[in-house]
């Protein structure tokens, strides 16, 4: 059974180009293109996920075939995470000494 691949869709020079590790990257003109060949890479393989990047690098978008999909980080704010935030600084405040008014248990 062949193993799971990543294959990346990297904007570069005014196309996309499809790389796999390992494997020289082919150019396509478009996203659409890049995509569709990235498609066709993984459908030879059991699992995988095409992995599609912003021009800066970062991940734009994903998608995983015959694996479980990756939990994706809450986004900021979804759980209150600022108040979070400032709980998690007040104890390291605390605990470092940072704060004179500790209570004592």
């Amino acid at each position: 059974m062949p193993q799971s691949k990543t294959v990346h869709v990297i904007p570069h020079d005014g196309g996309w180009v499809v790389k796999r590790e390992g494997v020289v990257g082919t150019v396509h003109p478009t996203k659409r293109e890049a995509v569709e060949r990235a498609r066709t890479v993984l459908k030879r393989s059991a699992s995988g996920q095409i992995v599609i990047h912003k021009p800066d690098g970062r991940v734009a978008e994903y998608f995983t075939y015959g694996m479980p999909r990756v939990q994706v980080s809450p986004k900021r704010g979804s759980l209150g995470t600022s108040n979070i935030e400032k709980a998690v600084n007040k104890l390291l405040l605390e605990r470092l000494g940072g704060n004179q008014h500790r209570q004592h248990d």
